[in-house]
C-alpha cells in the first residue's frame, strides 16, 4: 500500500442532469430557465470532456482521491465514474444531497483499493436560507490510519466581493468549528484535509480570521502525525 496519495479538487461548473430528467426536480425549481436545452447529449459530452482531463492527472493514472463541486446529483457522478473506466480504477462516490438553493453539491471520488470510507457528515452553514454544506468524510488509508477530508464550496462573490464576504466568513467559521470538533473527537494528531473552492484568496478574512488558516508553507509541509 502506498504512503503518499494523489489528491485533487475540481469545480465541475454546473454538472447538471438533463432538462426534465426525473432527478432534476430540485434544480428545476431553483434555476428553471438555466436548464433550457440541456440535453442528454450535451450532458454526456461535458462528462466526456471532464473525464479526458481527469485521466491526465497523476501522470496519466488519475487521482487517488478527487473532490468535486457543482454537481447536481449522484446520477451525474456515476456517469463521470463510468467515463473514467479506462483508468482501471475502482472509483466509488461519497455524495450528500444538500439543500443548496442552486441544487449543486460537493462530492468525492476515491479509489476503493486505497481508501475505505467509514463515516460521512454534512455540516450546515448557518444563515437564514439554505447554503452550501461542508461535506466531511472519514477515510481509512495506509496501515489503517485515519484521514478526515472536508470538501468546501463557499458562497460566490455574486453581488460583489464586499457585499458577499459575510457569507464566506460564515463558511470559514463553520470549517474552523468542525475542524476543532474533529480534533476533539479523533485526537489532536488526526490529519484533516480541507479541499476547496473557497471563492476567496488565501489572504482574505474568511480564511485567515474565520477559518484560522495559515499562509506559512513550512507549518504545513513540516506537520507531523504519528504513524499507527
Amino acid at each position: 500500500m502506498p504512503s503518499t496519495y494523489a489528491v485533487a479538487f475540481w469545480n465541475l461548473e454546473n454538472l447538471f442532469d438533463e432538462e426534465h430528467a426525473p432527478r432534476t426536480d430540485k434544480l428545476q425549481r431553483a434555476i428553471g430557465r438555466d436548464l433550457a436545452g440541456w440535453t442528454p447529449e450535451l450532458r454526456d459530452r461535458k462528462v466526456a470532456q471532464l473525464a479526458a482531463i481527469i485521466q491526465q492527472l497523476n501522470d496519466g493514472r488519475g487521482p487517488d482521491l478527487l473532490g468535486v463541486c457543482e454537481v447536481e446529483n449522484r446520477a451525474v457522478l456515476d456517469l463521470l465514474v463510468l467515463a473514467l473506466t479506462p483508468l482501471g480504477r475502482d472509483y466509488a462516490v461519497e455524495h450528500h444531497d444538500t439543500a443548496d438553493q442552486r441544487g449543486i453539491d460537493v462530492a468525492f471520488l476515491y479509489d476503493r483499493a486505497l481508501f475505505t470510507a467509514e463515516q460521512q457528515f454534512s455540516h450546515f452553514v448557518m444563515r437564514r436560507t439554505a447554503t452550501r454544506d461542508l461535506l466531511q468524510v472519514n477515510f481509512r488509508i495506509h496501515r489503517g490510519r485515519l484521514l478526515v477530508v472536508v470538501g468546501n464550496h463557499w458562497p460566490s462573490r455574486s453581488g460583489g466581493e464586499e457585499a458577499s464576504a459575510a457569507y464566506r466568513a460564515m463558511a470559514g467559521e463553520t470549517l474552523a468549528y468542525f475542524h476543532q470538533r474533529i480534533l476533539e473527537v479523533e485526537g489532536k494528531a488526526a490529519p484533516v484535509l480541507a479541499l476547496d473552492d473557497f471563492n476567496d484568496e488565501p489572504h482574505n478574512p474568511s480564511l485567515v480570521d474565520f477559518a484560522l488558516s495559515t499562509r506559512t508553507k513550512a507549518k504545513v509541509t513540516n506537520a507531523r502525525t504519528p504513524c499507527s
